[in-house]
């Protein structure tokens, strides 16, 4: 060190990596200006403030470790060490320099270093599967109206239902309706599903996590990067899961769905559910379309058209939650993004292979959580590993 570190410096560690907000606010000049990476610059002391009260909410687990402080009159240069855990139970540390700029003893001026690329892809990395269920269930507990009113008549505390999901009874849409679920500040909320009676919003994260699990899905059920994907009809994400892996969409021009798989030679019919794919062969045979270039169906489609077909399994609610690895398999790959349960009428969980209701949690929900949610279909778990090496259970929908 070149001279002494000002108290004001110690102070600010202190209070950053103890939340001792009082004293913390005590060290600004009332004109201070901060400068951190990746944010909007700051400028007075109620601004910079400002910047503290979001900057840590992704850690609630942090500590600057500011090992090297070098004093040049006015100007302090720290190089710090930080060590958090997110959310999720994921370990973040990188390196950072922060320089002070010093005025009668308080800092007026503030900039920040660090790797904000690699330090965001740490921070939204996925935990693993319990830690997640614990931060998505003291979320619900702590900001949806629903949730603390279920708890509350349950009896059951934030940690128990961690701890053990079963001691919560299963959520019904029917359960959802008219009642608030929303639960983030409203500016906050990127896009609102309606579904029946209710309505769930979705954050950013939310969706892209929806994204992220819909491409696994494709890349599950053997969609690649060369491929060319035809939705037969409208999709949430799919063109973002599309993106992920790099695969093509082909756009129908107007309203001909087979001309536009012919023109741009196919390879993937997407099909949810309400796809009329036997309808669309049908079609191009009557037509003269060719639709040789078309090798697979993805989705839950229950007539694929005598083409071979990958099923996909998952709702509007939870978006997609398995995929079968082989053309035909009725054994789908449960993502570790969701907790899906297998359960009687009481709700207890059932042993591997026994049929029963389908209970799914989906592990990153932010905007509206939904726990144990039943959406009425039935199905059996297996832990029997599959040829293909893939972790995880496998699920078989009746």
């Amino acid at each position: 060190m070149a001279g002494e570190v000002p108290e004001a410096i110690r102070r600010y560690f202190d209070g950053l990596n103890n939340e001792n907000w009082d004293d913390f606010n005590g060290i600004w000049t009332e004109d201070a200006e901060l400068v951190g990476v990746g944010a909007r610059p700051r400028s007075g002391k109620e601004d910079v403030l400002t910047y503290y009260s979001t900057v840590l909410v992704p850690y609630p687990v942090h500590y600057d470790d500011p090992y090297a402080i070098h004093v040049a009159g006015d100007i302090v240069t720290v190089e710090i060490h930080f060590t958090g855990e997110t959310h999720e139970g994921v370990p973040v540390e990188f390196e950072a320099v922060d320089v002070f700029t010093m005025r009668d003893g308080m800092i007026c001026r503030l900039t920040t270093w660090y790797d904000i690329d690699a330090v965001r892809k740490a921070a939204t990395r996925p935990g693993t599967p319990s830690a997640r269920l614990k931060t998505l269930v003291r979320h619900a507990a702590k900001r949806s109206p629903f949730y603390r009113e279920r708890f509350a008549a349950a009896g059951v505390a934030a940690e128990g239902v961690a701890a053990d999901i079963t001691t919560l009874s299963p959520t019904r849409p029917s359960d959802l309706a008219g009642h608030e679920v929303t639960a983030v500040d409203s500016k906050h909320i990127a896009q609102e599903i309606t579904l029946g009676n209710f309505t769930l919003p979705l954050v950013a994260t939310d969706i892209a996590e929806n994204d992220e699990t819909l491409a696994k899905a494709l890349e599950t059920a053997g969609v690649t990067s060369d491929d060319r994907i035809l939705a037969l009809a409208s999709q949430r994400g799919l063109a973002a899961a599309a993106a992920l892996l790099r695969a093509t969409m082909v756009v129908p021009g107007g309203a001909d769905p087979v001309a536009a798989a012919a023109e741009g030679k196919a390879t993937v019919l997407f099909a949810p559910a309400h796809a009329d794919v036997a309808g669309f062969r049908s079609k191009a045979e009557a037509t003269g379309a060719d639709l040789g270039s078309v090798r697979l169906v993805v989705g839950t489609t229950h007539n694929a058209g005598g083409w071979p077909h990958a099923a996909l399994w998952g709702t509007p609610a939870t978006g997609a939650v398995a995929a079968a690895c082989t053309p035909g398999s009725h054994d789908l790959h449960v993502f570790d993004r969701h907790l899906v349960e297998i359960v009687d009428e009481n709700g207890a969980r059932l042993a591997s292979g026994v049929e029963g209701e389908i209970l799914v949690t989906p592990l990153g929900r932010r905007g509206a959580p939904l726990l144990r949610f039943a959406p009425g279909a039935r199905g059996s778990l297996s832990d029997a590993p599959c040829s293909c090496g893939r972790p995880g259970p496998l699920l078989r929908v009746s």
